[in-house]
């Protein structure tokens, strides 16, 4: 079959190759050109055989030269608005990685650019597609454990953000935790939830030893509209390299944990009966299993991004909106923004405040 996207990427730092690597697998994808301002990033395509195809250090040179019906932009935040227009104006379908702009007006503009030239927007949530992602969703969505009562995320690692395999500019941007990292953890809670917040309040700071020019610890309590609560805790800085992540999630019939980022989730089914005997503060021996969960196992980086890639063709093929479009990134933007102002303020932040502030009401929540 006949590729139905052809693909200008843009940028080829750590995410513009995980693309690269995903579309050359890919049997209704294929790249027609490569844009990135370092010359010498034309050395990174001879390990993936594409170092014929045309390379370009202008942006708009590789639009007006290259045969393309979409773009693929993988560059640092600050470029991502004028990227996505000048795409829009040659008629291009666009996949943007978050977050899609650094400022909210600027992100809505894009949404409404969007309409107007009636092309599609994706950003890069990635972490939907997860194997784990999709069994929490299900499980949420059949209520096969019951309504949720709370939940606790927890995401600690130590980036060295001057390792060579990272991007730099983090170092220096604002907020690089919740822009960068906490925005996929948001943007999960709502997508595995099925549910949108209510009012956050929200914490950030920076450690002294600090590789981050600013804040690159969060924490976050999140009141949802169906009366549950989720405790978040991400950071970038640690005092130990091991990396601890845990999901877990209480609903009423049961539990789900999930203990690694990419895998190992796991499921309990409460007995009520087990509460009313024994040992008040049970040992693992004596409270309900603790079941772990037969799933696909996922190359981190690499099939959640092929989901996109296959909800993205799907849109153009079938003429379908997106669901992991611009309009529900939005969604997920505006409670970052809601985060970092209850950040600034130290206080809670409603987000139908927001909503209002933004003259967003009835446009997409």
């Amino acid at each position: 079959m006949e590729p139905l996207i052809k693909i200008i990427l843009v940028g080829l730092g750590v995410r513009g190759m995980h693309w690269l690597n995903v579309i050359n697998k890919h049997k209704l994808a294929l790249i027609s050109g490569f844009v990135d301002i370092n010359p010498l990033s034309k050395d990174k395509l001879l390990k993936y055989n594409s170092h014929e195809i045309p390379f370009f250090t202008s942006f708009s040179k590789a639009l007006e030269k290259v045969d393309s019906n979409a773009v693929l932009i993988a560059t640092p935040p600050e470029y991502h608005y004028d990227q996505v227009i000048l795409a829009f104006k040659k008629g291009k379908h666009v996949i943007c990685e978050k977050p899609l702009t650094e400022e909210l007006n600027e992100s809505i503009q894009l949404y409404k650019a969007s309409l107007t030239y009636k092309l599609k927007l994706m950003v890069g949530m990635n972490f939907r597609y997860l194997s784990t992602s999709q069994y929490i969703r299900k499980v949420v969505s059949k209520s096969e454990l019951g309504p949720i009562g709370y939940a606790n995320f927890n995401y600690i690692r130590n980036r060295n953000g001057n390792r060579k395999d990272l991007n730099k500019y983090p170092l220096k941007m604002n907020h690089p935790m919740m822009l960068e990292q906490s925005i996929h953890h948001l943007d999960l809670l709502r997508y595995c939830y099925m549910n949108e917040v209510k009012s956050v309040q929200a914490a950030s700071w920076r450690p002294d030893w600090s590789t981050y020019e600013n804040d690159c610890c969060v924490s976050v309590i999140l009141n949802f509209h169906n009366k549950f609560v989720v405790n978040y805790l991400g950071t970038w800085t640690s005092g130990w390299n091991r990396f601890c992540f845990q999901w877990r999630t209480d609903f009423k019939d049961g539990v789900l944990i999930q203990n690694e980022q990419f895998s190992d989730l796991f499921i309990v089914n409460y007995q009520k009966s087990l509460s009313l005997i024994g040992n008040n503060f049970k040992s693992s021996n004596e409270a309900e299993s603790l079941n772990s969960i037969t799933l696909d196992k996922d190359k981190p980086f690499i099939d959640d991004t092929n989901g996109l890639l296959n909800e993205f063709i799907s849109s153009i093929r079938y003429d379908k909106d997106l669901e992991t479009g611009v309009r529900d990134y939005l969604k997920t933007f505006i409670l970052v923004i809601a985060c970092i102002q209850s950040c600034d303020k130290k206080s809670t932040v409603n987000l139908a405040d927001v909503y209002k502030k933004y003259s967003l009401q009835g446009i997409i929540d």
